[in-house]
């Protein structure tokens, strides 16, 4: 069990800004309170079951500890289990469908002994948290195109003998696909290509309806490699003059693009941005591909690049294809700028921002059994400061803290769902509102719980909204009476009206259509 802490600070951060102040950051720490060893909870496991149930183990905290004739059946038999695989081996299923997770159904969970023969009557449990993939009433549903796996749980007795059984977990891999490839666009790079050139080509696959799909992949070929090659991440390294052809494949579906490399005229570089900088700050540099003469060379691919003087600040920074650089560390950076073969130069030198503040412990407030996720500050319509905080690994509570004396936090009350993790906490502007989120709920309807603070001390459960949230909800925020959700399952915002906290509805939704959006 993990020990969790609130710190309380001392001083308000704001107070303590003062651009241009040495660093200061210096924590002191007090000893940890005193506190009763935790009650030891009996493993929890998902409800979905696969196999024939069996009774359910329960061993009470003051009974003595069962010895192998008082273990059910199904337990005793988890000892001679080695492995426990799906049959499939991988289960596929596609966006929008699903597959039976059963005795009978598309998909099989076995238990193995080291020999590899099936073990019978054991019974498996389930579970399967991502935002590709939702398992819910026997069924394995997919939500986006991605990879998930499947989680198998049995029970099983202890290596000694004795006391409660243990929980031994396996898993399987889960690949959501998308509808079958239609056709395959690839995008006009938009620039020359030049001997010496990289620059990376874009394909587009899209089902039938033109609904374009997210993770499928795709091929490509060069039918004259001598003038230029492609790898098969699409970049495309132009080596002589001349026209070739390039082929992009996906699912079987081919589409080309006819291209033809030039000989380069750029002879420099001219790179031109700050040469100073703090951490954290976005410089932006610009890049002009100039011949022999001096004049630019329109449509010349720019390529950016950056590079550290020490070691101390390798992979430190970053530079975007449009020129935008920022560095986590200080230290002094190149800027390198190719187009075909000529390249050009800029130094950065980027310091510290200087924006520590000194921070001391003066109070904690203890969980013993159970991590905490998340947590909101905020003062209550009474008057007093309050910290709630979230939990997570079995956690399924919000806690509320009275934080006046910040030297000794009391526990005020807490609020309990149906939840694996209360994943995020946060309070309205007007503090009269609180919102909670869910996720791995064992009935998987996920989603907002709506919290009734007028009483901070003992907040109530307003309302609960899980409509199209069943993949669990990430994070939230509060804007007057709007309550933004982001679903796990789709990674769109769910726009959510919360003027009557008794009765949530949804108002909109926003998403981009983009791969790997998150």
């Amino acid at each position: 069990m993990k020990r969790v802490a609130i710190a309380v600070l001392a001083s308000a951060l704001a107070a303590a800004c003062a651009p241009g102040t040495p660093s200061t950051a210096t924590i002191d720490p007090l000893p940890p309170p005193a506190a009763e060893p935790p009650v030891a909870e009996p493993p929890s496991l998902p409800a979905d079951e696969a196999t024939s149930p069996e009774d359910q183990d329960a061993t009470s905290p003051a009974a003595p500890l069962p010895s192998a004739r008082e273990y059910t059946a199904a337990v005793r038999i988890g000892a001679r289990v080695a492995v426990v695989r799906t049959d499939p081996a991988e289960v596929r299923v596609q966006v929008g469908d699903s597959v039976s997770l059963a005795i009978d159904g598309d998909v099989k969970m076995v238990a193995y002994d080291e020999s590899g023969a099936p073990v019978h009557g054991v019974r498996i449990l389930a579970n399967l948290e991502s935002r590709h993939a939702v398992l819910e009433d026997g069924r394995i549903r997919g939500l986006s195109e991605g990879e998930a796996e499947l989680r198998m749980a049995i029970r099983a007795p202890p290596p000694s003998g004795t006391g409660p059984p243990i929980v031994r977990t396996f898993s399987s891999p889960v690949v959501v696909a998308g509808p079958p490839v239609a056709t395959v666009e690839i995008a006009d790079p938009g620039v020359r290509l030049l001997v010496g050139a990289v620059l990376q080509l874009r394909a587009q696959a899209l089902t039938a309806d033109g609904s374009p799909r997210s993770a499928v992949h795709v091929d490509w070929a060069s039918n004259r490699r001598r003038l230029a090659t492609v790898d098969e991440q699409g970049f495309l390294r132009a080596l002589r003059p001349g026209a070739l052809k390039i082929t992009a494949t996906a699912e079987g579906v081919e589409a080309s693009i006819d291209l033809e490399v030039e000989a380069s005229p750029v002879a420099s570089v001219e790179v031109v941005g700050r040469s100073r900088a703090r951490t954290g700050d976005v410089v932006r540099f610009s890049a002009v591909a100039k011949d022999e003469a001096g004049d630019p060379v329109e449509g010349a691919p720019v390529e950016f690049s950056v590079a550290s003087f020490q070691t101390r600040t390798a992979l430190g920074a970053s530079i975007f294809a449009d020129g935008a650089f920022v560095a986590e560390r200080p230290g002094l950076y190149r800027v390198v700028a190719s187009a075909g073969a000529g390249s050009g130069q800029a130094l950065i030198e980027v310091v510290e921002r200087s924006m520590e503040h000194r921070a001391t412990v003066v109070g904690r407030g203890l969980v013993a059994d159970r991590p905490t996720s998340d947590l909101w500050a905020f003062t209550g319509a009474d008057g007093r400061d309050y910290v709630y905080t979230g939990t997570h690994a079995g956690g399924q509570r919000m806690l509320a803290w009275d934080v006046t004396n910040p030297g000794n936090p009391v526990l005020t009350d807490f609020v309990e769902v149906d939840a694996r993790v209360v994943n995020d906490v946060k309070v309205n502007a007007d503090a009269t509102l609180a919102a909670i989120t869910r996720e791995g709920a064992s009935d998987r309807k996920n989603g907002v719980v709506l919290l009734d603070i007028s009483d901070p001390a003992h907040p109530v459960v307003a309302d609960t909204y899980d409509k199209e949230l069943a993949g669990g909800v990430h994070n939230i925020f509060f804007n007057g009476d709007v309550l933004y959700a982001v679903h796990n399952g789709t990674a769109e915002v769910h726009v959510l009206d919360v003027s009557d906290p008794g009765d949530v509805e949804e108002a909109g939704r926003w998403g981009i259509d983009v791969p790997g959006k998150y």
